[in-house]
């Protein structure tokens, strides 16, 4: 029987809404009253995602050199978390193409695909507008021009605090799977 892979983070409903004359898209009365807690959930969100980048630094220094750590960051202290992943992909992958474990080859590129897909959601946690944050759920992205009539509109995402809370969830299972498919090699 075939199961259906579960995404780590689910598609968030997008909406479209036109600027009007003036930029004034905030309701201070909501975001105060909601702010304690999205403030919580994003904090503990971005902490976790801290641990499950720093999961990524140890298992890539265990692979590199289990004796000492110090290579490993004198190789990686530059580089963003896409970079790690890759890097990681790419250590990983010929081992275990080698050996010619299919099961080991699938997993190994669902878990690229879901750290990449958590790297991209904890980038627009970081960098969405919170002060736009509507009474539906929704949060202000980004600005386009609009094809039609070359007026400006913006990109808003659903996210809700249970959205958060799974995709807090998910990435603590995330960090485990980085840790077991490491000591699983």
């Amino acid at each position: 029987m075939n199961k259906k892979k579960k995404k780590i983070i689910s598609p968030l409903e997008i909406k479209y809404e036109k600027l009007d004359q003036y930029d004034s898209n905030w309701n201070e009365e909501l975001l105060l009253k909601k702010k304690t807690d999205y403030a919580f959930y994003i904090w503990t969100f971005l902490i976790d995602f801290s641990y499950l980048e720093h999961e990524i630094d140890i298992a890539l220094a265990e692979l590199i050199n289990e004796k000492n750590h110090n290579f490993w960051y004198v190789i990686t202290k530059d580089l963003e978390t896409f970079d790690k992943i890759s890097l990681f992909y790419n250590s990983v992958f010929p081992y275990i193409s080698f050996t010619e474990n299919k099961k080991k080859i699938e997993m190994l590129d669902s878990l690229i695909k879901k750290l990449q897909d958590i790297t991209i959601f904890r980038n627009k946690i970081a960098h969405w507008k919170w002060n736009t944050l509507d009474k539906d759920g929704y949060i202000r992205v980004d600005a386009k021009t609009s094809k039609e009539n070359g007026l400006i509109v913006f990109r808003k995402y659903k996210i809700t605090l249970p959205i958060l809370r799974k995709s807090i969830k998910d990435m603590q299972k995330l960090t485990e799977e980085v840790s077991n498919f490491l000591f699983s090699l």
